[in-house]
């Protein structure tokens, strides 16, 4: 049930191309059709069952510092501690103008709230910046954690 998530997803990002030409406009809206239209079974649609979070800032995981914009789908199943998280996310050259914009990250707890963080992500600084570039790469992934 959860891995046919990833499939929905990544059936949904394939309707608008290839992940490696694609935009976060087009990504994060993708993230919030489904998260809008999508229901995981035994998955309560509440904040500490099925939510969404944007994150953004400059990492370095090994492999080289890269700034990030990622909008994530977090699961927790019904009687389950484990979460699962259906990831997407934008690398970036750490350039000073993309550093400037710090990090941090917004979630957004309930189907109720949607509206006000889509807005929000419009208006963010992160997002703007990058919102019409590629990332190099751009992955999509599903962890449990």
């Amino acid at each position: 049930m959860l891995l046919q998530a990833k499939k929905e997803l990544a059936k949904r990002l394939a309707a608008r191309g290839r992940l490696t030409d694609l935009v976060p406009s087009a990504g994060v809206a993708a993230m919030l059709a489904f998260y809008r239209e999508q229901r995981v079974d035994r998955c309560p649609l509440d904040p500490e069952g099925d939510a969404i979070l944007f994150r953004w800032g400059t990492l370095d995981t090994g492999r080289g510092e890269s700034f990030r914009l990622e909008i994530m789908r977090r699961f927790v199943l019904r009687h389950a501690t484990e979460r699962h998280q259906l990831t997407l996310t934008f690398h970036y050259v750490p350039t000073p103008a993309l550093r400037a914009l710090g990090a941090g990250e917004l979630a957004c707890p309930t189907l109720e709230d949607l509206p006000v963080f889509a807005g929000f992500l419009e208006r963010a600084p992160a997002y703007t910046a990058v919102k019409a570039r590629r990332g190099t790469p751009v992955v999509l992934s599903f962890e449990r954690g």
